[in-house]
């Protein structure tokens, strides 16, 4: 009897916490990863285009790309996966200019960290280390940057 207790107990907890994981995710987390991804070939596409076909030099490209992929970046999360574009748009370019400074220092410091501590080859602690920005960036786009606040029925 106590067994079937404790299975119950598990199920409703379990039930509880996917709802809340998918109440604060929900599709927005899957949009933010098909962004990202769209980013990247955006980047990769531009620097193809503008080192390989229109002969820039290299950091140029590179900064042309950067800037395409980022302004992707910035107005598909803002219409597409978190909605907000009621929201003052400098107020939201500020904070995420901020954001993307926070994750550039985030991904130095996380590659460091895993080559110094965790012994990984220089290449695979900058591909790891990619990972955590895309994390903490989430968080960050969801709760500050594209935040909408709640309208209030009272």
């Amino acid at each position: 009897m106590q067994s079937l207790y404790r299975s119950n107990l598990y199920t409703k907890t379990s039930r509880i916490l996917m709802h809340y994981f998918q109440q604060f995710f929900g599709k927005t987390s899957l949009t933010y990863l098909v962004v990202g991804g769209l980013t990247s070939i955006i980047y990769f596409g531009f620097i193809a285009v503008c080192v390989g076909l229109l002969n820039m030099s290299y950091p140029i490209g590179i900064g042309v790309a950067y800037a395409l992929a980022v302004s992707f970046h910035f107005f598909a999360n803002r219409n597409f996966t978190f909605r907000s574009t009621t929201a003052n748009i400098f107020s939201q370019g500020l904070r995420y200019v901020i954001v993307l400074i926070l994750n550039y220092l985030l991904t130095l410091s996380t590659a460091y960290a895993l080559e110094k501590w965790l012994g990984f080859p220089q290449w695979l602690a900058a591909a790891s280390a990619i990972v955590t920005p895309i994390i903490v960036g989430y968080f960050f786009l969801k709760l500050w940057v594209f935040r909408t606040k709640e309208v209030s029925n009272d």
